[in-house]
């Protein structure tokens, strides 16, 4: 497996960062959010758990606007 080639920054907000990129094995683009250090950080794990909700929240929906979910 090939690691996402990251083609640019598309917008970012208080938790993260979020960048399109390529996956060269399936040909497709993709989005790939991560988590600023400052917000992932800390004891209570609170951005990981908001990601994770935000992640549940997205795969359970089909709509060809709204972004497929394939790894959290």
């Amino acid at each position: 497996m090939h690691p996402d080639v990251v083609i640019e920054c598309i917008g970012s907000g208080s938790m993260g960062i979020v960048y399109t990129g390529q996956d060269p094995d399936l040909g497709r683009r993709v989005a790939l959010k991560v988590l600023r250090p400052d917000s992932a950080g800390g004891s209570s794990g609170g951005a990981r758990r908001r990601l994770l909700r935000e992640a549940q929240a997205m795969a359970r929906l089909a709509h060809p606007n709204v972004v497929g979910i394939y790894d959290v």
